[in-house]
């Protein structure tokens, strides 16, 4: 298990063989890790965020992000960020957050289709090189991350 710093104050940290699921939490915020999906939900106050990773494809991949959404009351509020090569479509379909956020200069056609349909804010890290998020602003693209 990762070493969290001794400067958190870590109020439990759960970790579960049966679904390979890990969660974190502190007096004031909470990271579920699912390495199934590979996928991490950090929540801190009323704010919620989904990182995930490059999606591994299975036959029912698409049943298991479902049910993620379901057992841990996703709602579109959540933003989704991604690391990997693209976003991952079927939680864009499954979920339809109001914020996607991504790193990669490729996004896919059937992403781009996504975003526009659904009417989901983008952000790409890769050309707009810096964000920020702030809770009075939500996310704005800047020059300088102290402005």
């Amino acid at each position: 298990m990762a070493k969290i710093s001794q400067r958190v104050r870590t109020k439990a940290i759960f970790t579960s063989e049966a679904n390979d699921v890990s969660e974190i939490t502190t007096k004031s915020a909470r990271m579920t890790i699912d390495y199934n999906l590979n996928a991490i939900e950090i929540q801190i106050a009323d704010y919620s965020w989904l990182i995930i990773g490059k999606q591994v494809k299975t036959g029912n991949t698409d049943q298991q992000i479902a049910n993620y959404i379901k057992q841990h009351n996703l709602t579109s509020q959540h933003t989704i960020i991604v690391s990997s090569e693209d976003l991952a479509s079927s939680w864009l379909e499954l979920l339809e957050p109001e914020i996607a956020i991504a790193s990669s200069e490729r996004i896919a056609p059937k992403t781009k289709q996504i975003l526009q349909q659904k009417q989901i804010e983008f952000h790409n890290t890769a050309v707009e090189t810096m964000i920020r998020w702030t809770p009075q602003q939500g996310l704005i693209q800047t020059q300088d991350l102290l402005n």
